[in-house]
């Protein structure tokens, strides 16, 4: 999301990835990097120096095998509460095309903006 066109926190994205080994898929992880005036970057990535914002795990609800060179779909997407209009809801959703659980959703994480 660019922060500078944004006029609010809400958004929904499709991305396609490609699954690079073999393994257990327990869910999602997710990081940020923002860029402030005078080149200061916050960049919570993998491999970056740790802050207190750390990482963040979206985890599915049940685990499911993945082939190297799979092809995984997935959705993301954010939702304000409909009585607390300070916290937004993420939701995501992961398609497996060659399994029979194709699509497989979580939203239970909540992040509050404000007090």
């Amino acid at each position: 999301m660019d922060m500078k066109c944004a006029r609010d926190s809400i958004f929904k994205v499709q991305k396609h990835f490609t699954v690079t080994g073999e393994g257990i898929c327990h869910g999602l992880a997710g990081w940020f990097r923002a860029i402030f005036p005078g080149g200061i970057i916050l960049d919570t990535g993998p491999g970056q120096v740790s802050t207190h914002w750390d990482q963040t795990f979206f985890p599915i609800a049940d685990p499911i095998r993945v082939n190297r060179d799979e092809e995984v779909t997935v959705k993301f997407a954010t939702k304000v509460d409909e009585v607390h209009n300070e916290i937004v809801h993420f939701i995501w959703e992961i398609a497996f095309p060659n399994s029979d659980q194709s699509f497989l959703r979580g939203d239970t994480r909540r992040i509050k903006f404000s007090d």
